[in-house]
This record gives C-alpha cells, structure tokens and sequence, in this order.
C-alpha cells in the first residue's frame, strides 16, 4: 500500500487539481520517477506508479484537450524530491549530459513553442536508459 497504492491516490489528487486549476489552452507536465528498464529490478512498485501516472496523464490529455489543455509526462528514473535515488544513477560514459538537464530539457520543451499537438505524451529524461 505505502509503495503503490497510496503515491497513485496522491497523483490522481495532483493531477486533478492541476486540471482543475489550469487556464483554458494551458498546459500540464507532469514529472514523475520510473525506473529505467534496464534498471528496474526491484523496483515493481515504482514502475507500477509510473504506469499508473502515464495512463492518467493520457486520460488527462483526452478529457481535458476539448479545452486545449496539453498534458504530458517527464519519466526520470532519479527521484527530484528529497531522497534517495529509486535507481542507481545511470551510466553516463556514452550518454553524456545529467539526469538533471535532460529533466529540465524535456519540460521546457513540453511548454516551448512548436508543441502545440502534443498532448498525452511521455518523454523519457533518462539519458537514454530507456527504449520504449
């Protein structure tokens, strides 16, 4: 419950109110942890919240996009809050860059111009950690 259940109640809350809040036309990005797959091993509970967000996201993205709200998903697989990592950080020799820069990358380009079609999206800031 504490690993799954109760994080999934707490972004259906987040998410709700952010639709609830957000301006006609506005956009939400949502970031969330997901361990990346080569990583995930232990890690079941964290993989299954970040799933559960993606489909709330997508959820979002259709009953809100009526009044051009655009939601999308930022996946890291290193938590931004106070705590330790859910994963290992990832190998960076033949990714260059952080973790860090790639989360923030990803969000400005989700609320940058150009980006007005895309809505429902995930967007893996992983430095390349994922393949889906």
């Amino acid at each position: 419950v504490d690993a799954a259940e109760a994080p999934l109640a707490a972004w259906c809350a987040a998410l709700g109110v952010a639709a609830t809040r957000v301006a006609d036309g506005g956009t939400i990005v949502a970031v969330a942890e997901r361990p990346a797959p080569l990583d995930c091993a232990g890690h079941g509970p964290a993989a299954a919240v970040a799933d559960g967000v993606e489909a709330l996201v997508r959820s979002l993205a259709r009953s809100e996009g009526p009044r051009g709200v655009r939601v999308n998903l930022v996946t890291t697989p290193a938590r931004l809050a106070p705590a330790e990592p859910v994963a290992p950080p990832p190998s960076l020799a033949s990714h260059p860059g952080t973790v860090e820069r790639e989360v923030a990358g990803a969000v400005a380009m989700l609320l940058g111009p150009g980006t007005e079609g895309v809505t429902g999206t995930v967007v893996h800031a992983d430095c390349g950690r994922s393949w889906r």
